[in-house]
């Protein structure tokens, strides 16, 4: 099984990328926009560039076009 953690500059292309997909045999978790916190004590936040979701497979796949991240600690994990 592979996870893929995807990144596209907006929503449309996520969304074309992900319906291009095999029906079978993937999980997608659409994450969207991403904000992290800058100052806690402030409540302050950034919004991070770009239009994120992860893929788990059991296939091999290929994401033409769009760029697969590599996170040493992903924001998010299938359970």
């Amino acid at each position: 099984m592979t996870d893929y953690y995807l990144k596209t500059p907006d929503a449309e292309t996520m969304r074309a990328a992900l319906d291009a997909l095999p029906a079978e045999g993937i999980t997608v978790d659409e994450i969207g926009k991403v904000c992290v916190v800058v100052d806690p004590e402030a409540g302050t936040v950034e919004k991070v560039d770009g239009y994120y979701a992860n893929v788990r497979s059991d296939l091999d796949l290929e994401f033409p076009g769009i760029e697969v991240l590599h996170p040493e600690t992903p924001w998010r994990v299938f359970a």
